[in-house]
């Protein structure tokens, strides 16, 4: 700006200052926001934990529990399916019965399936931080909210944010043992907790932290 192009012409000394300190602030608001993404890509979105965890089958396929599947865990079985894979631009019947979606329709399908899966967490669950809403929606999406809804020991703890015991008891279920490695993920994922994500006030800490310039009157 004029005034300070003014400032710096009119004081030397203080320019050099002035400089230093704005540079010294850059750094840290660069170092602030370089720990915030760092952050915010410490944990995997719900849809990547479900899509490891479900993994993708273009056609149709029997479920461990007997149901006729599709793409990413999607069951045929389920209430509304038709009506989901017709809207995607697929033919219910004939994936029903050994047929194929492609790649862009199951990204679809999961995409709603996530969607509801999130909703159905929230409900039981309340707002948690992402990494652990990531590993709850994941949870969600397997069991579906009637399933999940029974880990009521469970849900205790992790509205108490008592993560370890919630961990634990969850790897007590017969869903962890039937999932296996599924389980572990999601309950490691549970157990860490909301440490590792940076609270959004670190960031304006970060910069109220930075050193500012005084000008002391000379004598």
């Amino acid at each position: 700006t004029h005034e300070s192009s003014l400032f710096r012409s009119l004081f030397p000394p203080f320019s050099r200052i002035y400089n230093t300190v704005t540079m010294a602030r850059t750094a840290i608001l660069a170092c602030a926001l370089a720990a915030l993404v760092a952050s915010a890509s410490a944990c995997s979105s719900a849809t990547s934990l479900i899509e490891q965890a479900e993994g993708l089958r273009l056609c149709e396929y029997v479920d461990t529990t007997g149901h006729p599947t599709v793409c990413y865990g999607f069951n045929l079985d389920a209430s509304g399916a038709a009506s989901k894979v017709a809207a995607v631009g697929g033919n219910y019947n004939t994936v029903l019965h050994g047929g194929c979606l492609s790649q862009s329709q199951c990204a679809q399908l999961l995409s709603g399936s996530v969607a509801q899966a999130t909703q159905s967490a929230y409900r039981v669950f309340g707002s948690q931080c992402s990494c652990v809403m990531a590993a709850l929606i994941d949870m969600t999406y397997n069991l579906g909210e009637g399933g999940i809804s029974t880990f009521t020991t469970f849900i205790s703890y992790v509205k108490a944010h008592n993560w370890a015991a919630a961990a634990n008891d969850a790897r007590g279920t017969l869903w962890c043992s039937q999932v296996g490695s599924r389980c572990t993920r999601d309950t490691s994922i549970i157990e860490a907790g909301c440490d590792m994500e940076m609270a959004p006030t670190n960031l304006r800490g970060a910069l109220d932290s930075a050193p500012m310039m005084t000008l002391e009157p000379s004598h």
